[in-house]
């Protein structure tokens, strides 16, 4: 286990805090300035002032270590990360190539996935380098923020959507089907919106379902921190004339469950994201959007819109 000083050379020298999905990411930044990299623009629009009760605390730390992992039960794993569960949490290794040798970063996690302590060594693995590290970048972790999401009524969607023409749309597929096209399509019309071509959260809160955009964005580069009231989940395939079907709370579930981030790793929270996904299509209007890519699938999607409620 990596020791934490409290005496350490450097507080928290640039604390800061991301709203995403709704959530508060309350970030203790701990780094040594001088790994530190600039912000990616994408992830900076979702810094808010640090006001909000945080439902998430990060910190973040250099260590000289170059920590190898203990033994203990691989809960999670693939070519570059590794999930084992410890007795107080879970712990992540982030590694630099598939090799999987040393990590390059380290993170302590507890088992509510509402605390993370984040090592970064500070020399590159490879190279004995000085390790650059965006702070931002790294506080919006999906991969460790899908458990707190589903903790806080939530799920990630591999989707892109937003407001189109004032209704809050979710435009849900597998890599392929469409997103980023059709998110361009839609962004020519005034009346729309687009949050993200890529990720949204959706996630029930103040007594409604809500979609969020999020940092995550794809090839069109669409990453805006806003938020509308979800009124559809609109499921894409691209096809040779555009059609738009309702689909029954068991087939939205059947497509949900392909383009939804849950830990399937794991029973309980398999459980978990599969307790938020059943009233989510019981409760929103479900659809799926066989579209040509041309100004036919515009008109179905905004035709859609006007007679949601």
């Amino acid at each position: 286990m990596l020791n934490v000083h409290e005496d350490e050379k450097y507080s928290a020298l640039s604390g800061f805090s991301h709203m995403i999905g709704g959530l508060s990411v309350n970030v203790a930044n701990r780094l040594d300035p001088v790994l530190q990299g600039e912000g990616c623009a994408e992830y900076m629009r979702f810094v808010q002032p640090a006001n909000h009760k945080p439902d998430v605390q990060v910190q973040m730390r250099s260590t000289p270590e170059r920590y190898k992992p203990e033994d203990g039960e691989v809960v999670f794993s693939s070519q570059y990360f590794k999930m084992q569960s410890v007795l107080d949490g879970f712990q992540l290794y982030r590694y630099p190539s598939e090799q999987q040798q040393v990590p390059s970063v380290t993170v302590q996690i507890d088992p509510e996935f509402s605390r993370f302590t984040y090592f970064f060594c500070s020399r590159s693995v490879e190279s004995d380098k000085i390790q650059i590290v965006d702070p931002y970048r790294s506080a919006a972790d999906a991969l460790l923020l899908q458990h707190t999401f589903i903790n806080h009524q939530g799920l990630i969607v591999h989707s892109g959507g937003g407001s189109i023409l004032g209704k809050g749309m979710v435009f849900a597929g597998l890599s392929g089907a469409g997103k980023s096209t059709l998110s361009e399509l839609l962004s020519f019309s005034s009346g729309n919106r687009l949050f993200s071509d890529e990720r949204l959260v959706v996630r029930f809160a103040e007594n409604r379902w809500n979609v969020w955009g999020t940092p995550w964005m794809g090839t069109g580069s669409i990453a805006r921190n806003e938020t509308a009231p979800l009124s559809a989940l609109v499921f894409l395939r691209q096809a040779e004339k555009t059609k738009i079907t309702t689909l029954t709370p068991v087939q939205g579930l059947h497509r949900l469950l392909q383009v939804v981030s849950i830990p399937w790793y794991s029973e309980e929270w398999t459980n978990k994201g599969l307790a938020v996904c059943e009233p989510l299509v019981q409760e929103v209007p479900m659809f799926e959007l066989a579209f040509r890519a041309d100004e036919t699938a515009v008109l179905a999607v905004e035709e859609l819109a006007s007679g949601l409620p």
